[in-house]
């Protein structure tokens, strides 16, 4: 539990310190409204959080606010300003099947072949890694030794951090399978390009490295059900749905899942 509420508030430092909030006495209904924004929205990598992880978050920051008015450090009744999301079932991101990421390489394997959604969605399902970290992939981080192939995860300030820095750096081994997809996107579907820091990226655009909102919607749009042939769950057509019409708006379905859906399932 002590780790945990120090995991969560120290999001709310990281806000404080973004803001310049530097003395609790400025704290206020609007300063704690802005920081539920912010921590469903921006504080992540994964995009915006579940209703479950805002509801726990909200949860813990009312109780905190209730501490500091007790040691008279805020207005009083302050933490009757923090709303809480109300959580009618589990959220749609805590997990992604893996009998449902089967169903999904199976289909881009088989009709979108060595695509960037297609060694995306092979990096996602084989490492279990955020997105961000598999957007600050390089040509060079896929590598091959005599135990296999492997990708290593770097952290690099600045330019393309991971969330834990240093401490997220790691090497992850990969399927003969997922190398052979990745080999043949590097040969046929990679642009042979650089990012503005001058590094080669594993995953393009024909800009450079692709935004993490750009591999975000490939994850949405192929997580849902009719995209890879599959029965609408929700009654929806797959000529009219949501996904179908209109894949920047692929994350208003129901059953999309986001990209952290897999650190869960992984």
């Amino acid at each position: 539990t002590r780790k945990e509420y120090r995991t969560k508030l120290n999001y709310f430092v990281e806000f404080a310190n973004q803001t310049g909030l530097n003395n609790l006495n400025e704290l206020s209904g609007r300063t704690v409204e802005e920081y539920r924004t912010w921590r469903r929205e921006e504080s992540t990598d994964s995009g915006s959080l579940s209703t479950k992880t805002m509801s726990d978050d909200m949860l813990l920051i009312r109780d905190f606010l209730s501490y500091l008015e007790s040691i008279e450090a805020v207005s009083q009744r302050l933490d009757e300003k923090v709303r809480i999301p109300t959580v009618d079932h589990v959220g749609r991101d805590y997990e992604l099947e893996s009998e449902r990421v089967e169903q999904i390489l199976a289909h881009l394997d088989k009709f979108r072949y060595a695509t960037r959604a297609h060694a995306l969605f092979c990096l996602l399902a084989e490492t279990g890694r955020r997105i961000g970290g598999i957007r600050g992939l390089d040509l060079d981080d896929l590598r091959h030794d005599d135990s296999g192939p492997y990708v290593e995860f770097q952290h690099r300030p600045g330019e393309t951090p991971l969330k834990n820095d240093a401490a997220s750096e790691c090497e992850v081994v990969l399927s003969q399978s997922a190398s052979e997809v990745l080999q043949d996107y590097i040969e046929t579907n990679r642009h042979d390009v650089v990012d503005e820091h001058g590094r080669e990226p594993l995953l393009t655009t024909g800009k450079g490295r692709p935004a993490t909102s750009t591999l975000r919607r490939h994850v949405y749009k192929w997580t849902c059900p009719c995209q890879i042939g599959e029965p609408c769950p929700h009654g929806k057509s797959p000529d009219t749905g949501v996904a179908a019409t209109n894949a920047d708006a692929a994350s208003q379905f129901e059953s999309a899942r986001s990209p952290h859906a897999f650190r869960h399932g992984h």
